[in-house]
């Protein structure tokens, strides 16, 4: 960042705060990341809030500025890129799986002995297979390869993706209800509402009316 911007400081988060408030100028505000990023890499200071908010806002951080990154920092400090990118990677995972996958991967390319890194490869090309088996039709395939799946960082990754695409390889068996009891138990545990729709997707393929469906989060959270 140059000095006339203002940006003479050290401090991470009075930049941070800078960069922020070029959100709206997406012509200062990619480059201004970019620089944040590549300047506090090297302090080693994980830039993991600002990649979050650049991918959420959808203005930056794509994955041709991530492998800029990997060819100006020190080998030996790219996994900071790992650190940073692990919501990146769940955000990725969320909205477009191919761009996770490819995201991975490049980057374990880069650090191949990264725990994170060998996990979000070994995640996201398992949910691949699985979702070919599933297009495919079969669906005994894909519910053998989904039993292998894990959350690559447990307590903060939404595993939604995963057990809705296990409802749909139980439906394609015809195993609606176990299809239906399946959500049922994870909604009541992890509400959210891509679950909750599907629940009351399925339910409404047995023939529940939707107060079957209310009574029945009643008994589960009995």
């Amino acid at each position: 960042m140059s000095e006339s911007n203002g940006t003479r400081s050290n401090n991470a988060d009075a930049i941070a705060n800078y960069v922020y408030f070029l959100r709206n100028d997406p012509a200062a505000f990619k480059p201004a990341v970019m620089d944040y990023i590549r300047k506090f890499l090297i302090l080693q200071i994980p830039p993991n809030a600002l990649f979050v908010r650049c991918e959420t806002e959808g203005r930056c951080v794509k994955n041709r500025d991530i492998r800029a990154v990997t060819q100006t920092v020190p080998a030996r400090q790219v996994h900071r890129v790992s650190t940073g990118v692990s919501a990146l990677f769940g955000i990725y995972d969320r909205s477009d799986p191919p761009k996770a996958q490819a995201l991975a991967h490049e980057l374990l390319g880069v650090d191949p002995k990264d725990n994170a890194l060998l996990a979000d490869v070994a995640y996201a090309d398992s949910m691949a297979k699985a979702e070919q088996k599933v297009k495919d039709h079969k669906p005994a395939d894909a519910l053998a390869i989904l039993q292998t799946v894990k959350s690559p960082f447990p307590r903060q990754f939404s595993m939604d993706r995963k057990d809705l695409l296990e409802a749909r390889a139980l439906d394609l068996e015809n195993r609606k209800q176990d299809a239906y009891s399946s959500l049922l138990a994870i909604y009541v545990k992890h509400p959210t509402d891509e679950i909750r729709t599907a629940v009351d997707e399925y339910g409404a393929k047995l023939g529940k009316k939707k107060q079957e469906v209310e009574a029945a989060f009643g008994r589960q959270l009995k």
